[in-house]
């Protein structure tokens, strides 16, 4: 019997994914799921410091709930823990139900999102460079 309809989220020049589900858990069963709107952010984090002479580049992906309405991204909890980049499909899989709500986003939200993560980034991330006299 299918399901409710999906709604395509409505964003402006934003490539829409699925997420696909391990097949060799049992405890995730795809009856028991449903899609829920997310933002994936893929990135490359440069750590740099004059003093020190260092410039390191490191490519990330971050993963966060859309919020309602107009509250923040929370990017503290992830979507995705794990977060595997060859686990994204085109197009969704049939026995999982949708969210129900619609997704109305703008470009304007969009920027807000990337710069709370870069805010956060920010605040948040240091590299830690381990030194051993020895060598």
């Amino acid at each position: 019997m299918p399901g409710p309809a999906r709604q395509k989220a409505a964003m402006e020049a934003t490539a829409e994914a699925w997420y696909r589900v391990d097949d060799d858990d049992p405890q995730l069963r795809p009856e028991s799921l449903r899609y829920r709107p997310a933002i994936l952010v893929e990135c490359s984090v440069n750590f740099r410091s004059l003093r020190a002479g260092l410039n390191h580049s490191e490519e990330r992906n971050y993963t966060a709930w859309l919020p309602q309405g107009d509250l923040a991204v929370d990017w503290d909890s992830p979507a995705v823990e794990a977060f595997d980049l060859g686990r994204l499909a085109s197009s969704p899989n049939p026995s999982i139900a949708s969210a129900l709500e619609a997704v109305h986003k703008s470009s304007q939200d969009l920027d807000q999102y990337g710069s709370e993560l870069t805010d956060k980034l920010v605040r948040s991330e240091r590299l830690k460079i381990f030194f051993n006299p020895v060598f």
